[in-house]
């Protein structure tokens, strides 16, 4: 079986990796699950089959909110692995078009399936209500891996999603602790790594050092192989909201992330309005002007479709781009034997932040996990939700059986690490070069001292009043971005920013961003409760 590397950000209980699954009845992996690899947790190594722990094969009958979720789960690699390690299927219950519809006739009649799999709190809180769950404290020695590995969730469900009961019915998904050892970083700066090669492999200190590099990598491709035109950079409107969608991007490269028009900076959790002239937002759109001034940008920037930046991305017609999860495209097998295809590259001053941070409370929309009260494989349901929160379970589930020949193995002190086999030869090159062996670029930017993992911070409500006035902010932002990004020189530029600044702090921004600095803080102060 042929793995693609995964570009997930954190490491995450995946239950929803085996529901995303059931859509489209293929081997397609999800970033929704994986656990920290990393931890000194050995993995089990005996290869040892379910018959010796069960002795039988069962099925397990799950309902899922999730859409089309209806079907005998085999021949899948994951099926595999949950008959050979535990002994059992997965059988889903049909919910048809409409899963609260069908939620809602399945409490009526009180027949609770083995396995739930919930999409809110409330539906959770109803199911405890009715009595139609096992309370998992009374089953803590059969989920040692469950207790060990998100006790931060188990405090929160039993504060808040327990009926007021204090005992733990259901867990959350999407948990998360730190991010994966052997990931790739979503967002990173991405050029043809046979190019810069050729050109030497100049050092690049910061992130204006790439306009010059971007240039020269234009000029030295100015065509694809079917004769289109290349272009050092590209940009497409369609994702734009408070700003343009791209904007995030560099704020993720350096450790930032807008919520609103406020900027925090997660080195420190300082904040900065993105309509400061010392703002990420502001270099973005300093460094798209520039080399708009020479020639390097895409002109269909402005109207073309996420879809149609994505295929030229796939087709090599732009020199660079900071969107790695994308690359894959052009990095066909033909190609990447030859040595030729976009890698990432390093800039000495980066410092990504892992998009979505630590979770330890699971989905805040209320994703839940529970057992029916009643199921009649108690052992097999316990066992599968132990092993889905395990280490060993994850990483199984997510990279298929480990092996020198398989995307992974576990070396003799019972870590994991990426095989050799896992890598194209044009990734085993950048790999020697970059010194990224044994791991995805999460780890190597670790070691490098090049990545930041955000404090733990809920997301809180903002104001219906406040989100009203960032709409209205967001379109004039919006507008006069594109209009910067394609000024006829330096001055029009400034003016157009002095415009934005000022009309934005009219309207109301600086309060706007107040709220979103105290709501930022408080949501600190409700994270500390809920960590290891």
């Amino acid at each position: 079986m042929k793995f693609k590397t995964i570009f997930t950000l954190v490491m995450v209980v995946a239950l929803a990796f085996v529901f995303a699954a059931c859509g489209n009845n293929n081997d397609t992996q999800t970033n929704q699950g994986t656990t920290d690899e990393g931890t000194s947790t050995q993995h089990d190594t005996t290869g040892n089959g379910a018959a010796d722990t069960f002795g039988e094969i069962v099925t397990l009958r799950v309902f899922s909110m999730t859409p089309d979720a209806s079907e005998l789960m085999e021949s899948l690699y994951w099926a595999d692995i949950l008959e050979d390690k535990l002994g059992i299927r997965l059988e889903f219950m049909p919910t048809g078009d409409n899963a609260e519809e069908s939620f809602a006739l399945l409490m009526e009649s009180g027949e609770i399936p083995d396995l739930i799999d919930f999409s809110t709190h409330k539906q959770v809180q109803e199911a405890i209500a009715a009595g139609l769950l096992l309370n998992l404290d009374q089953h803590e020695a059969s989920l040692p891996d469950v207790f060990t590995n998100i006790p931060g969730g188990i405090r929160f469900y039993r504060d808040n999603v327990s009926n007021e009961t204090g005992e733990l019915y259901a867990l959350p998904r999407l948990v998360s602790t730190r991010s994966i050892e052997l990931g790739d970083v979503e967002f990173i700066p991405t050029v043809r790594f046979d190019h810069y090669e050729a050109l030497g492999r100049p050092e690049i200190n910061t992130w204006e050092d790439l306009i010059p590099l971007i240039a020269d990598l234009t000029a030295m491709n100015p065509v694809t192989e079917e004769g289109q035109q290349v272009f050092g950079y590209g940009l497409f409107s369609e994702w734009d909201y408070h700003g343009l969608w791209q904007s995030s991007l560099l704020m993720n490269i350096y450790g930032v992330q807008n919520f609103g028009f406020l900027e925090i900076n997660f080195a420190d959790n300082t904040f900065t309005s993105m309509f400061d002239d010392n703002s990420v937002y502001k270099r973005f759109l300093d460094f798209a002007f520039t080399l708009n001034q020479m020639g390097l940008v895409d002109p269909a920037s402005v109207t073309q479709s996420f879809e149609d930046w994505r295929s030229k991305l796939g087709a090599g017609r732009y020199a660079f781009s900071e969107a790695a999860w994308i690359m894959d495209m052009f990095n066909t097998e033909e190609r990447t034997a030859e040595g030729i295809g976009f890698m990432p590259l390093l800039v000495n001053d980066m410092m990504i932040e892992q998009v979505t941070g630590p979770n330890f409370i699971g989905h805040e929309g209320g994703w839940s996990w529970a057992i029916g009260a009643n199921t009649a494989h108690l052992e097999h349901a316990l066992a599968y939700t132990n092993f889905m929160y395990s280490h060993d379970g994850i990483m199984r589930m997510r990279y298929g059986n480990p092996g020198p020949s398989m995307f992974w193995n576990i070396d003799e002190s019972g870590q994991a690490y990426r095989t050799e086999a896992s890598f194209d030869p044009l990734r085993q090159q950048w790999n020697s070069v970059m010194g990224a062996d044994r791991h995805g670029t999460i780890a190597w930017l670790r070691e490098r001292g090049n990545l930041i993992e955000r404090d733990f911070t809920p997301t809180l409500p903002i104001s219906e009043e406040v989100s009203a006035l960032e709409s209205r902010v967001a379109e004039l932002t919006r507008t006069l971005s594109w209009q910067m990004i394609f000024s006829r020189d330096q001055e029009e530029f400034d003016f157009l920013w002095g415009e934005m600044v000022y009309r934005a702090e009219a309207m109301g921004v600086t309060e706007a961003n107040a709220e979103r600095a105290q709501l930022h803080t408080e949501a600190l102060q409700f994270g500390l409760r809920y960590m290891p």
